[in-house]
């Protein structure tokens, strides 16, 4: 194992910080129709969903490149943690949008239970070693992104 892949997990406020501000990125996006829907103005909803779903397929292309070339997400990239395997070794692309993104994504969309798991996975990240369920789920862990030696 190589030292890069002995580091020790990214602190939790780093990761908890990520989590936000990939939240707020598609909070964002989905605001507006919500908005719309909730105005009773049913006159603007064809454009707002054009315009929701436009954005929506440019950050999850976005989140999509970065997760199979760096294994980050917008909120991971912008404070320099990735996503790896539990024993620091490279995460492959499948894992990490399977395991690790669309089986909790679809469990979080059950109403109630998944309020709930959403819960229970963000209480495990203060349990030893820093790992949620979903990490558990993939065998995965959020680290600090590797410095480059450049000379």
């Amino acid at each position: 194992m190589s030292t890069e892949a002995q580091t020790s997990a990214a602190p939790r406020w780093r990761r908890l910080l990520a989590f936000g501000i990939d939240a707020a990125i598609w909070t964002l996006i989905l605001y507006p129709v919500i908005q719309v829907i909730l105005s009773g103005n049913e006159s603007d909803i064809g454009a707002m969903v054009m315009n929701s779903f436009t954005a929506w397929v440019g950050v999850s292309g976005i989140n999509l490149y970065l997760l199979h070339s760096r294994s980050q997400t917008i909120g991971k990239w912008v404070l320099n943690i990735q996503i790896r395997r539990s024993d620091g070794s490279h995460a492959g692309f499948s894992r990490k949008l399977f395991l690790r993104y669309l089986l909790p994504g679809l469990i979080v969309a059950i109403p109630y239970l998944g309020q709930l798991m959403l819960l229970l996975d963000l209480a495990t990240l203060f349990g030893p070693g820093q790992r949620t369920l979903h990490d558990r789920l993939a065998d995965t862990g959020v680290f600090p992104y590797p410095k480059t030696n450049s000379a």
